[in-house]
């Protein structure tokens, strides 16, 4: 029984660690984020991310949750040996979460400002995060493509190559 326990943990762990470290290094690029830009205007630099971050996130969760979902189906169909309809679902969701993503990227890049004068920002730190939020669009022209290649890699159990 304990030696089955020990089996289950290395494997539980050994597919973690990677995606662990990999949501590390992302919250280490927001902070650094927030280094530079505290260091650029102290004024109003960090005010205009934090007026970003939140909005930018809450529609990029919604991006996070679809991936989860085809983690889990590409998982089922490899569990359950049906190789040409696991491929079908990856090519479909590749194509989407491109579609998604560069759809995000026009939005933010076009609505950016009015998202932000929605959550109350004004005047430096409208101008701020306005200028902050359409270079972190430019993130989705690759991030649906990333994505999804990190939901197969899940989903298939090899989370090396996402770390």
């Amino acid at each position: 029984m304990l030696k089955k326990l020990a089996s289950y943990s290395k494997t539980i762990f050994a597919i973690a660690l990677p995606i662990t470290l990999q949501s590390l290094v992302e919250y280490v690029f927001v902070l650094t984020d927030m280094a530079f830009i505290g260091q650029y205007d102290p004024s109003g630099g960090l005010s205009a991310v934090n007026n970003v971050l939140q909005p930018f996130f809450v529609l990029f969760s919604f991006f996070m949750a679809i991936t989860q979902g085809i983690t889990i189906i590409v998982s089922q169909n490899i569990g359950a040996k049906r190789p040409l309809t696991t491929r079908r679902f990856v090519e479909t969701s590749l194509f989407f979460n491109v579609l998604i993503s560069l759809v995000y990227l026009l939005f933010w890049r076009t609505c950016g400002s009015i998202v932000l004068s929605l959550v109350g920002a004004k005047s430096v730190v409208l101008a701020l995060g306005t200028a902050y939020v359409t270079n972190l669009a430019l993130q989705f022209i690759t991030t649906g493509l990333g994505m999804t290649a990190n939901a197969v890699f899940q989903g298939v159990g090899n989370t090396r190559p996402i770390m």
